[in-house]
């Protein structure tokens, strides 16, 4: 390699060391940004200077590249740092390359479900950031997705965030909607076959915190019933193949509806059965503060539309068979 060469492949080491240190500061600066409101106070240069060990220029580049992108307005204080006047959470996303935010909900069936999905999905696209849905069975392991970093927001009953997440935790945010979001009224039903109206033998579903406990609740054990465990889904199969013979049940779109195949379907009629319902009838998102950056969905997430569209999704027009998308069929 001659001196040229030599000289060109230096120069091109250290444009890769500015562009990595300008792309690491970047981020940095971004996510603090995500975490504040206008009006807030950044940290001064010396801190990411400090923090991400790179130079005064770099820092500046950072802030030139997020202003210039109308992503964020500054004004200094000098000693005390920017405050932030403008920011634009969806071109400090991109700016920053930051990853979708990953959402996971209870199964699909439900309508009050797919209010969750549908609002999610409006509610991100207004903030501009991107987002994925999945679905998976059971409070608990949507929780477990949370502290292992595979979930950035969960949905759980008002029940489960009572009992479980009680304790106040640094790296969990909660967001609370008012009750009726999670189990809209009367969509929380016991089945029954009508040959056996009085069997004993009851579906249990022991991965929902919330079937198991209002089925202990409606059917107490001290009073002759015998638990079966049962994949929640399966249990109206289950009732008409007669492995079991009553279940609770949350209303959802099946290829034939309950009523349909003959099942009876009634309200729970004890009063600690009721109770535990209205206080497990609220949904909650429950979101990790490790990812600061997500202090800028925050407020989307606990709008008031979200209550408007569990009513729309639940109407009973809603399960119409000219209505019914296969989509959220089970």
């Amino acid at each position: 390699m001659d001196s040229s060469q030599a000289v060109a492949a230096s120069l091109d080491a250290t444009f890769v060391r500015l562009q990595r240190a300008t792309t690491s500061t970047l981020k940095a600066i971004t996510i603090d940004v995500l975490g504040l409101d206008k009006g807030d106070t950044l940290p001064k240069g010396d801190v990411y200077r400090e923090r991400l060990g790179v130079g005064s220029g770099t820092v500046q580049q950072a802030f030139s590249i997020l202003s210039d992108a109308g992503a964020l307005k500054t004004k200094s204080r000098g000693h005390l740092g920017r405050v932030i006047t403008t920011l634009r959470p969806s071109r400090l996303w991109q700016l920053a390359g930051l990853d979708p935010v990953r959402f996971i909900l209870p199964p699909r069936g439900p309508g009050e479900v797919r209010a969750m999905a549908e609002f999610i999905t409006e509610a991100m696209s207004g903030v501009g950031i991107p987002c994925v849905i999945d679905h998976v069975g059971g409070a608990r392991r949507r929780f477990a997705a949370i502290e292992s970093g595979k979930a950035d927001v969960v949905c759980v009953s008002s029940g489960f965030a009572d009992l479980e997440l009680s304790q106040a935790r640094s790296d969990i945010g909660l967001i609370r909607h008012p009750r009726g979001t999670y189990y809209a009224p009367g969509r929380l039903v016991v089945l029954r076959h009508p040959a056996r109206p009085t069997g004993r033998r009851v579906a249990i579903d022991p991965t929902s915190a919330d079937q198991a406990g209002l089925t202990r609740a409606e059917f107490p054990a001290d009073q002759g019933y015998e638990y079966v465990e049962t994949d929640f889904p399966s249990i109206p199969v289950k009732l008409l193949a007669g492995v079991v013979d009553a279940s609770i049940w949350h209303e959802m779109r099946t290829l034939i509806p309950p009523r349909l195949a003959g099942l009876e379907v009634d309200q729970p009629t004890r009063p600690a059965t009721r109770e535990l319902l209205d206080r497990s009838s609220a949904a909650v998102f429950v979101y990790s503060t490790r990812r600061s950056e997500l202090h800028a969905i925050v407020g989307a997430l606990g709008s008031s539309k979200f209550a408007a569209a569990v009513a729309a999704c639940t109407d009973p027009q809603a399960d119409a068979a000219d209505r019914v998308d296969l989509a959220w069929v089970v």
